[in-house]
């Protein structure tokens, strides 16, 4: 047998079939009364395993269950993890590429600014340096700085057209990277409408998994109720089979007497006279063989009882097939379901169902019971082997 780690209800029923084997060879070597005491705590023994081992099943699904689920939830972590590193990698290619334009614009302003200041230096300079000559040469010299201003004044409009241009370019590299910096927070905006997005649906799809499992869990203990009455219906069914048998062998002990009577006055001719005092002796007195396999074994009393038992085995076998139908409309009623659910356990499907189930229903199949004495009786062969139950 395989270690209590690794146990299955395989196992127990088959633990449970080479018992009964056993339990066979005992009955026909020693009779019944020697396993009577010992078969019930074997059952229990059985019991228990089965109900060990149908949880360990149970909790080896789950198991499986959860780990697919962290499974899924760890590739879920990476693939957003992979997305967020992904934006991040492209913001700071962003960044720097503004930090790159904003560095050369600068430079550009710099630039700028120093030729100014230069072209005033030489303004400065050559203002200073005409006021130590004559005045034919101050004359000169204004002659020649008028026309020097007046070249320096196109070069000075050059200059500052010059700069103006570049100003301006200044302004729309500005404005462009207001623009890159809105589409940015743009980007990020539709990210984070993304995330919540996903995490909407997730939830959603949560929701719709709990509402599958409860539905999945519904029909399941629908049909083990259909089940349950199904079993229900048989056992009646063989009750009540038992009972109009019985009936039958209560009508035919009681109807015999009658019909012999006739062929009793038949008899009376041929008698001899001590035959005739010895039948007259005997006139309204029942005389039975105990040999005789159909001799009457009941009185009226304990036939009105069988036929009132019989007729509420009846009533009761209607209630289980109207409840049955109802069951199996309510199952065709139900959205068909997919996937594995968890197993609930019996107590809390059938609070009101007898504890006859499993390893005992097997032993009742293979030892029946007969009578309502509660009496044991091999049920392979049909033996003779009987003895009362403990």
């Amino acid at each position: 047998m395989p270690t209590s780690d690794m146990l299955s209800v395989a196992d127990v029923y088959d633990a449970a079939s080479a018992i009964g084997k056993d339990f066979e060879l005992i009955i026909d070597r020693y009779g019944v009364d020697a396993v009577a005491g010992l078969m019930p705590k074997v059952i229990s023994v059985l019991e228990e395993l089965e109900d060990l081992a149908t949880r360990h099943e149970t909790e080896s699904k789950e198991l499986v269950d959860l780990q697919r689920v962290v499974d899924r939830l760890e590739t879920e972590k990476v693939s957003r993890q992979g997305d967020r590193s992904r934006f991040e990698r492209e913001l700071e290619q962003i960044e720097e590429l503004w930090r790159n334009e904003t560095q050369e614009l600068m430079d550009v302003v710099s630039r700028l600014q120093e030729d100014n200041r230069r072209l005033q230096q030489e303004l400065q300079t050559a203002k200073e340096g005409g006021e130590s000559a004559t005045v034919q040469q101050q004359q000169q010299q204004q002659q020649q700085t008028l026309q020097q201003q007046q070249a320096g004044g196109g070069l000075l409009k050059k200059q500052s057209s010059k700069e103006t241009a570049e100003l301006q370019v200044l302004v729309k590299l500005k404005a462009t990277v207001e623009a890159q910096r809105d589409q940015i927070r743009s980007l990020q905006r539709e990210l984070a409408q993304r995330q919540a997005d996903v995490e909407a649906l997730q939830s959603q799809s949560d929701r719709l998994a709990r509402m599958n499992a409860e539905i999945r869990r519904r029909h399941c203990v629908s049909k083990r109720q259909a089940q349950h009455l199904l079993e229900s219906k048989a056992d009646l069914e063989v009750r009540l089979q038992a009972k109009e048998q019985l009936l039958r062998e209560m009508k035919d002990c009681v109807v015999g007497p009658e019909a012999g009577a006739g062929a009793e006055a038949n008899l009376m001719t041929s008698m001899t006279e001590e035959q005739l005092i010895e039948k007259l002796n005997s006139e309204g007195k029942m005389i039975i063989d105990r040999s005789d396999p159909n001799r009457p074994r009941f009185t009226i009393t304990e036939l009105r009882e069988v036929l009132m038992e019989r007729n509420e085995l009846k009533t009761k076998l209607i209630e289980v097939e109207e409840e049955l139908s109802v069951y199996r409309q309510a199952g065709d009623d139900d959205a068909p379901v997919q996937g594995p659910i968890n197993k609930e356990p019996d107590e809390k499907l059938y609070p009101d169902k007898s504890t006859d189930i499993g390893i005992k229903q097997f032993f009742r199949r293979k030892f029946s019971l007969v009578g309502n004495g509660q009496r044991l009786r091999r049920g392979g062969n049909g033996g003779g082997q009987s003895g009362k139950i403990v």
